[in-house]
């Protein structure tokens, strides 16, 4: 879909610069097992093995939030970027938003108590088909997702947001959002968007941006869509294509700089 600033200014623009962390799983690093990480366990049954870079040590995590507030960094609330792409506001400089994906248990209540010790809030996109109905025990290395109670007590530092029902999936052709048709695409996105807490705001899954998804998302008036390709945001940023920076496992306080600065 082509972009152009123009095309969705509602007043004067006011990002001069925004970075976007995305985070996963977060774990001690004595809990990492011997023999790799697991299949993750979804309501959906998606089975898949999450990839090794998208863990985050539990101190180096603690190392990195501490950074950002020691460093003058100003951490935004989801809320602000919403405002502020829609010309409602300014952020301020050296704009930081924090973004969790998947709703994996051990990483949003490890970092709950971090953030909320600190008053910073953040952004997690749910998908809605993986959250289960009743808590699940959790096995060290095969994260499992949040079940429907255990997330509402985190709203004071984490907005919910659409990362879809149940197309948070892959087959042969790759990402299913790749191949999906919009309409099929728009009815799951509402699906989903019935349980958020922040509305018309999404990640694509594994990153795809699909043409019926861009379309879908347009049609039903999502103000931010995010995805995973890596770098700063600013005034010039298409709304519904936000840059992200993934913070990697094993990412020391060096990495983690060079990561802001990207």
């Amino acid at each position: 879909m082509d972009f152009t600033p123009q095309e969705h200014d509602q007043g004067r623009w006011t990002v001069n610069c925004l970075t976007v962390l995305m985070y996963h799983e977060i774990l001690p690093r004595a809990a990492w097992p011997a023999g790799g990480p697991g299949p993750v366990r979804t309501a959906q049954g998606v089975t898949d093995v999450l990839p090794a870079p998208l863990y985050v040590w539990e101190e180096d995590f603690v190392a990195q939030i501490e950074f950002l507030v020691r460093e003058g960094f100003a951490v935004v609330s989801p809320q602000s970027v919403v405002e502020a792409y829609g010309g409602g506001r300014s952020l301020p400089d050296k704009a930081v938003l924090l973004t969790f994906d998947d709703m994996w248990k051990g990483g949003m209540t490890t970092a709950y108590p971090v953030l909320k010790r600190w008053g910073l809030s953040a952004l997690a996109f749910l998908v809605r088909g993986w959250i289960f109905d009743e808590p699940q025990k959790p096995v060290a290395g095969s994260p499992v997702c949040l079940a429907r109670g255990e997330w509402e007590p985190l709203e004071d530092v984490f907005a919910f947001a659409n990362h879809t029902d149940r197309l948070h999936t892959r087959g042969p052709q790759g990402p299913t959002l790749l191949t999906v048709e919009e309409e099929a695409f728009v009815a799951d996105l509402r699906r989903c968007e019935e349980v958020t807490t922040l509305k018309g705001v999404f990640a694509y899954p594994f990153g795809a941006v699909g043409p019926a998804a861009e379309k879908g998302l347009a049609r039903e008036g999502f103000s931010l869509a995010f995805t995973t390709e890596p770098g700063a945001n600013d005034h010039t940023s298409n709304p519904l294509r936000m840059r992200r920076n993934l913070v990697p496992c094993g990412a020391g306080l060096d990495e983690f700089r060079t990561i802001l600065a990207r």
